[in-house]
C-alpha cells in the first residue's frame, strides 16, 4: 500500500465502527433472527460437536450455509444471548471487510484517493444497513470477507508467488461458500480482474499498480476450473435446500415474463437506490407474488434495452477506459443470482443484495472522476470536497436508517410506511405487538394482514390467539378453524384450538371430546417431540376425566421442556400436574393468555 494507506485504512475502520456503533444497544427482530438464533436450539447450546454436525447437515432456513451456522454458535458460547454483542460481530467484520477492499484496490491500482473513496462508499452508505444490523445477515458479511480475502489470494499468485496462494483462493472461495452461495460469481469477478487492473488480457492496459504479464484466455479460463467446480457443488446444494424448504418460487406461481420484468426494474431500481437511498425497507413485496400484475412487455422492455445500451457504451471504452466495463459488469454479474429469475423469497429486490454488486458502481464512478480531473489541482480539490461531502451525507442516512433496527417493531412499522400491501411487515407488525402486550394494534395489523392474504393459514393462526385473548374464542375458534382447512399439516393452529377448547373457563366454549381429537391430530403433525402440544394434551386429556393419562402426558411433557432449555414451560406444566394429580382439570383464568406457540414469517432468502 502507498504510504498514507495505512493511516486511510485506520480511519476508514475507525469512523464505520463509530457509524455503526448504535447497534451495539439494538434488539433482535422476529424476521429470521428467532430461526438463526434466540429459538434455535442448536444455535442457543454454543459451539459444540453436536451443533458442528447438525451444521454441515441441515437445509434448515432453506439454505447450506455451515460457517454461518457455526458463527452464530460461537457468538453464544462467548456472549449468551445479548443482541448488541451479535451485532457488534457484524460491525466488525463489515468494517473489516472495508479495509479488505481499500487495501485491494490500492495495491492493484496503486491509486490511494479513488480507492479510498470506493471502500468507504462500500462502508457507509444506507443501502448496505441492513447486512450489518439485521443478525440473520451474518452470512452476508462472513461471505464477503472471504470473497475479499480472497482477492488478494488471487494478486499473490498471479505476480508469481508460487502455488500456496492459489490454494488460498481456493479454500476463500470454499469458505465463501460454506457461509453464504451468493459467492457463486467470485470467480467470474476474477476474470473481469484480469481485464483490469491486473491486465493479464491484451484488451486493456494495467493498472500502474499491477505489472503482470498478459496470458491467453484458455489460460485465464482454465485456471479457474477449480472454481467454476466447486461453484457448481455448491449451486446443486442450494437449489437442494431452498427447494427443500419450500423457499424457490414455481413457474406457474410466478411467470416467465414477470421474472424478467422484475429483473429488468430491479437492476435500475438498486442504482436509483444506491443514488438517492430513500424508502429504505427490510422487505419489499414482489408484486407478483401479491396478486397485482407486473408491466408488460412494453413498460420493461426499454429497462432491459437501456441496461443493455450502458453495457455497450462500457465495452466501447475498454481499451481507454477499462474501469467503466468492468465495474459495470461486476454490477451486473453479481446480481444475477438474486435479480430473481429464480424467485426465491417473497421479495422483488433486497437492500442486502446490493451489498457486493454496488463495489462495481462504486468503482467505476470513482476511477472515472479520478481521471476527469488528471493533474489539475482545481478539479481535484471540487472533486475530492464533492465526494466527501457525499460520503458524509452517506454517513449520516446509514446513522438514521440504524434507528428503525432498534426493535422488531420498529423494523416492521418502518417496512409498512414505506411500502405498499406489504402483509408479511403487516404481521411481523402484529407478532411485535402481541409480544409488547398490546393486543389490540396486534389484532388490527394481523386483520389487515389477512385481508391481504387471506389463504396465509399463519395469519390466521395468530389472529386467533389475539382474539382468545381479548374474549372472543368463539371468533377465535372460526380463525383457528380456517387455518387448520388451508394448512392441515402445520400443528400450531390446531394446538391452539385444542388448548381453547381444553382450557376455556366459559362452558359454552369448552368441548373436551373435540379438544382431545384436535390435540391427537397436532401431536401427529408435530412428531411426539412437542412439549407444548404435549401440554395440551394433557389438558385435553384432563377435561375428559383421563386424570392418570393427564399426568403420565404432562410429565414427558416438562422433561422434554426441560432438556430443550424451556425452562419457563416446565415450571408450568409441574403446576398442571399437581392439578391432574388432584383430579382437577386445567382452566384458563380470564384476561390471561396461555403461551401458546406463534408462527414465524418464512425466510428471507
Amino acid at each position: 500500500m502507498a504510504r498514507s494507506s495505512p493511516w486511510l485504512a485506520l480511519a476508514l475502520f475507525v469512523v464505520t465502527l463509530i457509524t455503526f456503533w448504535p447497534l451495539s444497544e439494538a434488539g433482535f427482530v422476529n424476521y429470521d433472527d428467532p430461526g438463526y438464533v434466540y429459538e434455535n436450539s442448536q444455535v442457543a447450546a454454543g459451539l459444540t460437536a453436536d451443533g458442528a454436525v447438525w451444521a454441515f447437515t441441515t437445509f434448515h432456513k432453506a439454505n447450506w450455509h455451515p460457517l454461518t451456522w457455526l458463527s452464530h454458535m460461537l457468538d453464544v458460547e462467548w456472549f449468551g444471548m445479548d443482541p448488541g454483542a451479535h451485532h457488534l460481530v457484524n460491525v466488525l467484520l463489515h468494517a473489516i471487510n472495508a479495509v479488505l477492499l481499500l487495501a485491494f484496490l490500492v495495491q492493484t491500482t496503486g491509486r490511494p484517493v479513488p480507492a479510498f473513496f470506493v471502500a468507504a462508499f462500500f462502508a457507509l452508505h444506507p443501502l448496505h444497513v441492513e447486512s450489518v444490523a439485521w443478525v440473520s445477515e451474518r452470512k452476508d458479511v462472513l461471505s464477503t470477507f472471504f470473497w475479499f480475502l480472497g482477492l488478494h489470494a488471487y494478486v499473490l499468485w498471479v505476480r508469481g508467488r508460487g502455488l500456496a496462494p492459489y490454494a488460498l483462493v481456493v479454500g476463500a472461495l470454499l469458505c465463501g461458500l460454506l457461509a453464504k452461495p451468493m459467492v457463486v460469481t467470485f470467480p467470474c469477478v476474477l476474470v473481469l480482474l484480469d481485464v483490469w487492473p491486473l491486465g493479464r488480457t491484451r484488451w486493456a492496459p494495467a493498472a500502474r499498480g499491477s505489472p503482470v504479464p498478459p496470458v491467453g484466455w484458455r489460460t485465464l479460463l482454465a485456471e479457474k476450473l477449480p472454481l467454476f467446480a466447486l461453484v457448481a457443488l455448491a449451486s446443486v446444494l442450494t437449489v437442494r435446500a431452498q427447494s427443500a424448504g419450500g423457499a424457490v418460487i414455481a413457474i406457474p406461481a410466478l411467470s416467465v415474463p414477470s421474472r424478467l420484468a422484475n429483473a429488468a426494474v430491479g437492476y435500475l431500481w438498486y442504482l436509483e437506490k444506491a443514488l438517492w437511498p430513500r424508502g429504505l425497507a427490510v422487505l419489499y413485496p414482489h408484486p407478483g407474488l401479491a396478486g397485482a400484475e407486473i408491466g408488460g412487455v412494453g413498460e420493461w422492455l426499454p429497462m432491459l434495452a437501456g441496461l443493455v445500451g450502458i453495457t455497450l457504451v462500457c465495452l466501447r471504452f475498454l481499451f481507454r477506459r477499462p474501469y467503466l466495463a468492468v465495474g459495470w459488469l461486476w454490477y451486473l454479474g453479481t446480481l444475477v443470482p438474486v435479480i430473481g429469475l429464480v424467485q426465491v423469497g417473497a421479495q422483488a429486490t433486497a437492500d442486502r443484495y446490493s451489498y457486493v454488486p454496488l463495489v462495481g458502481v462504486f468503482l467505476a464512478l470513482a476511477w472515472a472522476v479520478a481521471d476527469w480531473t488528471g493533474d489539475a489541482r482545481g478539479r481535484r480539490f471540487a472533486a475530492v470536497g464533492a465526494a466527501s461531502g457525499l460520503l458524509l451525507a452517506s454517513a449520516v442516512l446509514t446513522r438514521h436508517q440504524l434507528v428503525h433496527w432498534r426493535s422488531a417493531r420498529s423494523l416492521a412499522q418502518r417496512s409498512v410506511d414505506v411500502t405498499q400491501d406489504n402483509y408479511v411487515m403487516l404481521y411481523n407488525l402484529g407478532l411485535a405487538a402481541q409480544q409488547e402486550g398490546d393486543l389490540e394494534s396486534a389484532r388490527q395489523h394481523y386483520q389487515e394482514a389477512v385481508h391481504l392474504r387471506p389463504r396465509e393459514a399463519r395469519f390466521h393462526t395468530n389472529l386467533g390467539t389475539v382474539l382468545a385473548a381479548l374474549g372472543a374464542p368463539l371468533e377465535a375458534r372460526a380463525r383457528y378453524a380456517r387455518a387448520i382447512e388451508l394448512a392441515p399439516g402445520h400443528p400450531e393452529a390446531a394446538n391452539n384450538l385444542a388448548w381453547l377448547l381444553a382450557t376455556h373457563p366459559d362452558p359454552a366454549v369448552r368441548d373436551g371430546s373435540d379438544a382431545l381429537e384436535v390435540a391427537q391430530r397436532a401431536l401427529a403433525a408435530a412428531g411426539p417431540g412437542n412439549a407444548q402440544i404435549l401440554d395440551t394434551l394433557a389438558a385435553a386429556q384432563a377435561e375428559t376425566g383421563q386424570f392418570a393419562a393427564a399426568v403420565q402426558t404432562s410429565q414427558q411433557a416438562a422433561r422434554l421442556a426441560r432438556e430443550s432449555g424451556q425452562r419457563a414451560l416446565s415450571t408450568v406444566i409441574e403446576e398442571r400436574i399437581a392439578a391432574y394429580q388432584r383430579g382437577l382439570p386445567w382452566r384458563e383464568r380470564p384476561g390471561v393468555t396461555a403461551d401458546l406457540p406463534l408462527q414465524r414469517p418464512g425466510g428471507s432468502g
